[in-house]
């Protein structure tokens, strides 16, 4: 993952994405957009994206406007889920 992410935002990475061990600060596993979080920020943007890529060819697949998990829950008798559709970076 940390190949695949060399930015966030309007920020380009100066060195790649830390390795984390026991040695690293905690400060890398703070999901804020400045400093050391802004990495473990960036990797949870892209995986944001990829997901909203993949829930949006699912639902063109299945002919849907919209995935309504809340709704196949209630059928199943499982406890609901909310999907939220994020903003998409270029």
């Amino acid at each position: 993952m940390r190949g695949k992410v060399s930015g966030f935002e309007c920020t380009e990475f100066k060195h790649p994405i830390p390795v984390m061990g026991l040695e690293s600060p905690i400060s890398l596993c703070l999901v804020e957009p400045r400093d050391q979080g802004i990495y473990i920020t960036a990797i949870l943007d892209y995986l944001r994206n990829h997901q909203n890529i993949f829930l949006e060819e699912v639902a063109m697949l299945e002919s849907f406007d919209k995935i309504d998990i809340h709704h196949q829950n209630e059928e199943h008798g499982a406890s609901s889920i909310q999907v939220q559709m994020c903003k998409v970076s270029a």
